[in-house]
């Protein structure tokens, strides 16, 4: 309501110049001007319910969503200006009435930048974009700290459903974490090694490697004690 009543106060502001520029030549001249250099610099949309935007000179149906409310930018599929339809980047003037088409299935992608002209929209997308690589990031590291443990699982006999019940009963107490997926993040990180859980849980095995050294050093001793 603030933002409308700023709008509205411009419009009628210019509106009271407009009528006092009539009244001489000069004025007018000057009128004109200042005209230009208003409606060059901004444009003045409406929504379907009449609500006025005042947008940068240049910009398109997908800033005007994202100027609206960021959700209805995050969900711009499509737009209609003056009960036609137009792509998010076709380019807006004064007077145009924009209807933006949603969906819950539409997400921001980087071609979006590429469209939207106004810097709060950019940086939304931005925003969205550095999180959405974050969260892919993360979830990669999640996957590639399970499959280790798995694997280290797998070769000493035990399977994914042990492993899963051990997280759950033993290992998060053990390394005071909260979740499975902590845990994960952990072992991707080299944080905490896989090795180092079946030895907290006391189950990991001898390699053919350790039980062979293990038992030539046993043999050393005894030849050495004998001697």
């Amino acid at each position: 309501k603030k933002e409308q009543l700023e709008i509205m106060e411009k419009l009628h502001w210019f509106s009271d110049f407009v009528a006092m520029s009539n009244e001489n030549e000069d004025s007018r001249e000057y009128m004109d001007s200042l005209q230009k250099d208003i409606f060059e610099a901004n444009i003045y949309c409406f929504t379907p319910h009449g609500k006025v935007t005042d947008l940068p000179n240049g910009a398109t149906p997908l800033d005007f969503a994202f100027k609206v409310h960021t959700k209805v930018g995050e969900r711009a599929m499509g737009a209609m200006v003056n009960n036609q339809l137009v792509p998010l980047g076709h380019k807006l003037k004064t007077g145009d009435v924009v209807e933006i088409k949603t969906s819950q299935n539409a997400n921001i992608n980087r071609g979006w930048l590429n469209i939207v002209t106004t810097n709060s929209a950019k940086n939304i997308i931005k925003k969205y974009l550095a999180k959405q690589n974050a969260d892919f990031i993360k979830e990669n590291n999640i996957q590639k700290g399970r499959d280790s443990l798995i694997e280290v699982f797998k070769d000493n006999g035990k399977t994914k459903q042990k492993m899963d019940q051990l997280i759950n009963q033993e290992v998060l107490k053990i390394f005071n974490l909260e979740t499975s997926d902590d845990l994960f993040l952990q072992i991707a990180s080299r944080t905490i090694l896989p090795s180092v859980i079946l030895d907290k849980l006391g189950l990991r095995q001898e390699s053919t490697i350790d039980s062979f050294i293990k038992k030539n050093t046993s043999s050393r001793k005894s030849n050495f004690s004998n001697q």
